[in-house]
């Protein structure tokens, strides 16, 4: 059947699945052998010398984003064991893994699991010559995952000796054998953590954790680990560990939270709502959360960046909702103003949150304080309020200017 493209010909029957121009036969199986032992290695600054054989595959990428689902079957199911380096080399060649087309980053990793289903030690082997830092990491990442499905603890060393060498590197072998360790016990959740590289990266996903998991023994241990690191971040973490903890004894959870609180990590405020909503109570998340909101300190500055963080799965729904629950307009007028306070360091373009904290407030004077404490805001322009708007409050545009001016 003649393909759509005329430098690609699929011929049904034929061993060799594809050719193109008619390009060189499929090496031997003696052959196709020894180039898949040795190390291919590319040198992206220096001109690459390829064979035909080779410059099939660079053309066939070029063309991949073109082809039709059937016709990258097609190709795939050719592919001999000894030509999958070669493959991989010139799809990446395209422009590397963050710069390829999605189906050419989705070939190279269907490529990459059948191989490393099939001749582990040897994709690896070939993914620890790759010189490409970028490339090395993502193939080396992708054979890991096949890994760590089959082998979780040799994945793990495996990936531990790529950070080694380079902090920044991830896959998902440390995240499988976390989960291990959580469904077992927290010695042993802080056991792995403690192996874990520590910075400013971090990769998580929820677990599920043992029934008698102890929560305070894996967050003092967590405490302990993040001071020795400089207060970094374990590079892989349960992303629901502390609403798991809550959902269990929140106030344990809290109380921890309140003397190491964190907005931005996933030990924040916005889990410990999450915990309490488990329990499947209506409202008793935002009644808890207006209760300890009214306990000064550290902790209840961390709670409202939490709320307002642009990756907060919160936001000015329930911000509302808590203010709400207040127990009276005064520290509900309190709460709003250190929310707008607190939001114009931890938000972007915010006007429009800006606008919603302010009608929620009791008084045009709370408004007007609250202005003052902004001071010149670059991004609450006063000229860009509508007219409606400032009735609504109760203010001028001269009385709100004026209360910027005298502000910080």
């Amino acid at each position: 059947m003649k393909a759509r493209w005329t430098p690609l010909i699929f011929a049904a029957g034929l061993g060799a699945g594809w050719l193109i121009f008619g390009g060189g036969t499929r090496e031997s199986a003696e052959a196709a052998k020894n180039k898949s032992a040795a190390p291919v290695v590319r040198k992206s600054e220096a001109p690459t010398v390829t064979s035909p054989h080779e410059s099939k595959f660079h053309t066939f990428a070029k063309e991949l984003p073109k082809l039709s689902e059937d016709e990258r079957e097609a190709f795939t199911k050719s592919l001999t064991p000894g030509d999958r380096a070669a493959a991989i080399e010139a799809m990446l060649d395209q422009a590397g893994p963050d710069g390829i087309p999605v189906v050419t980053h989705s070939m190279i990793v269907q490529i990459l699991m059948t191989w490393a289903s099939e001749d582990f030690d040897g994709a690896w082997a070939w993914a620890r010559q790759v010189e490409s830092d970028g490339d090395r990491k993502f193939v080396a990442s992708q054979i890991l995952d096949v890994c760590g499905g089959k082998d979780p603890d040799r994945a793990l060393a495996l990936h531990l000796e790529m950070a080694a060498e380079d902090p920044d590197f991830s896959s998902s072998a440390p995240l499988d054998i976390l989960q291990k360790a959580a469904s077992k016990d927290a010695a042993s959740y802080l056991d792995l953590l403690g192996k874990l590289p520590f910075g400013k990266g971090v990769r998580g996903r929820a677990m599920d954790f043992a029934a008698d998991f102890d929560f305070q023994q894996a967050a003092d241990g967590l405490t302990d680990l993040k001071k020795r690191h400089d207060r970094g971040y374990p590079s892989a973490f349960a992303t629901n560990f502390l609403a798991s903890w809550a959902s269990r004894d929140v106030d344990a959870a809290y109380a921890w939270f309140a003397k190491n609180p964190d907005p931005f990590f996933y030990e924040n405020f916005c889990s410990l709502l999450e915990g309490i909503e488990k329990l499947g109570v209506p409202g008793a998340s935002y009644a808890w959360a207006a209760d300890k909101l009214n306990e000064p300190g550290p902790a209840r500055d961390a709670m409202i960046q939490s709320l307002m963080h642009p990756r907060s799965s919160r936001g000015l729904t329930d911000i509302n909702f808590i203010a709400q629950a207040m127990p009276d307009a005064a520290s509900r007028d309190s709460f709003l103003s250190d929310v707008m306070t607190i939001m114009r360091g931890t938000r972007g373009e915010i006007a429009i949150e800006f606008i919603y904290v302010l009608s929620q407030m009791s008084t045009p004077a709370v408004r007007m304080e609250t202005f003052r404490q902004l001071g010149k805001n670059s991004l609450l322009r006063v000229a860009k309020i509508p007219d409606a708007q400032l009735q609504q409050w109760g203010l001028t545009r001269q009385q709100i200017e004026q209360a910027q001016a005298s502000g910080r």
